[in-house]
């Protein structure tokens, strides 16, 4: 059973892939954070950077966006520009744009700005894929162009045509609001997460649309019965007081999207870490022993970890670089097999992953496609205590360092030591006897304290040393 489930809160909505009960991919959007990936904008040209042919483009937001001017475009400060947002900001990184738009339908993405022709390397049949090109290569206006979608394959031709009709429509509607609009403007806005759902994701393999909120059960309804009536019957209206996600037994997945450890049912687990260029996946055999050798026990956990973080790239939304350190195995062909494992279970994703082989060190390399920042960063924020880094001072560290003030006491003073439990208990069993001379010392934990944070209190004086 494969689900789509909707959920709509206040200012929050969320979607969940699901196949057979276990979550395939999570996607949430909130009301407060500015999603402009698939927008089209009238921007104007605020900086040129030459040596890097680049430019960066007011489009009226808070940072200005970042465009590789790869096709070396005659380009001037304060020139007006139709781009679209293809990245939203990533960390000290702004948003990216290109200057040639592609509008996404259902059966067809269609690009005003290039003269090309194509049809998803999904669909394998030569006969359908001469029969779609077809179709599309008589319909699409002159000097555009036309990517012919998977979910194209046996429709009927007016449905496609119709699908290019629209979206050569909605571009001369975008190119005359663009000859009115005064830059900075926004021209087009990408469709909201309930229709790209429907858009992107539903096809002949979907049981049920499942939509918690009525409003937008409704909105879904219409345009399913509108545009993709052989799916209207899936569409279903949950009712329940207990919550979607909860019901589908999916929360406890979902809260553990930013797990650092994932564990294998074989035993073995996986461990996830980022930086700002790559991210690191590492697995290891754990509690499993195998059966007959290392070899075996290697390739046994190898074979489940790759489709184990297939899955977990798709939930987390992880872009980039990837790095996949496997368990080391001497036999060439188990690698080639875990290889392949791995490519198999990156093939339904929409992201196109690349896995690009294996280093002389034994890492599997890939990539994949990234747009936004990951499923963590909207469900969680910087930790207050380790600023990210995932470390603090151990107790024994922060206790050195209240040492070191100390002996800069001089004469007998009582002092009154205020610090993080953890610390407290390590200077009171470890350090007071190594005061200085005269110093008498009163340790008094404060539980709201930063586990690096300390002060030192006269008592002699009141004031703070």
């Amino acid at each position: 059973m494969n689900r789509i489930l909707l959920s709509v809160m206040l200012g929050e909505v969320s979607m969940a892939l699901v196949t057979d009960g276990i979550l395939q991919e999570y996607v949430l959007e909130r009301s407060n954070e500015q999603r402009i990936v698939g927008n089209i904008f009238k921007g104007r040209v605020k900086n040129l950077l030459t040596g890097i042919q680049a430019a960066f483009i007011d489009i009226g937001h808070s940072r200005n966006v970042f465009f590789y001017n790869g096709d070396k475009l005659d380009l001037s400060e304060g020139q007006s520009i139709i781009v679209q947002i293809v990245k939203d900001a990533m960390g000290s990184k702004g948003p990216r744009a290109i200057t040639r738009p592609a509008l996404a339908g259902r059966y067809v993405v269609f690009l005003p700005g290039a003269n090309y022709l194509g049809v998803s390397k999904n669909i394998t049949d030569s006969a359908e894929r001469a029969r779609l090109r077809a179709i599309a290569d008589a319909e699409r206006p002159k000097k555009t162009g036309v990517i012919v979608r998977t979910v194209a394959a046996g429709r009927e031709e007016e449905a496609i045509k119709k699908d290019i009709r629209y979206l050569a429509g909605l571009w001369n509607s975008i190119e005359a609001r663009a000859q009115r609009a005064k830059s900075p403007a926004l021209l087009h806005r990408e469709a909201d997460l309930p229709v790209r759902a429907v858009r992107d994701y539903l096809n002949d393999s979907i049981d049920e649309i499942v939509v918690d909120d009525k409003e937008t059960w409704r909105i879904i309804s219409e345009l399913v019965s509108f545009s993709y009536s052989d799916y209207k019957g899936r569409i279903v209206h949950y009712q329940k007081a207990e919550p979607i996600y909860r019901h589908y037994r999916l929360q406890e997945a979902i809260d553990g999207l930013n797990a650092r450890r994932v564990d294998l049912e074989c035993g073995g687990y996986l461990i996830f870490d980022y930086t700002e260029a790559l991210t690191v996946i590492d697995v290891n055999t754990g509690s499993y022993k195998g059966e007959t050798s290392l070899e075996e026990t290697a390739f046994f956990t190898n074979m489940q970890a790759g489709a184990e973080i297939a899955r977990q790239i798709r939930l987390r939304d992880i872009g980039g670089i990837i790095v996949i350190d496997f368990i080391d195995m001497n036999d060439a062909e188990n690698r080639s097999r875990i290889l392949k494992n791995l490519s198999g279970a990156l093939a339904g994703d929409r992201m196109k992953p690349r896995v690009l082989g294996i280093t002389a060190l034994g890492l599997v390399e890939m990539t994949r496609k990234k747009s936004r920042q990951n499923t963590a960063t909207a469900l969680f924020a910087e930790c207050p205590a380790c600023g990210g880094s995932g470390y603090v001072k151990s107790p024994e560290t922060v206790a050195v360092a209240i040492r070191r003030k100390l002996a800069e006491t001089t004469g007998a003073q009582s002092l009154l030591l205020l610090a993080h439990p953890s610390v407290a208990e390590w200077f009171a069993n470890c350090e007071l006897g190594r005061l200085p001379r005269g110093v008498k010392l009163k340790v008094q934990a404060v539980e709201t304290m930063h586990p690096e944070t300390f002060t030192i209190l006269s008592l002699n004086e009141g004031s703070a040393k």
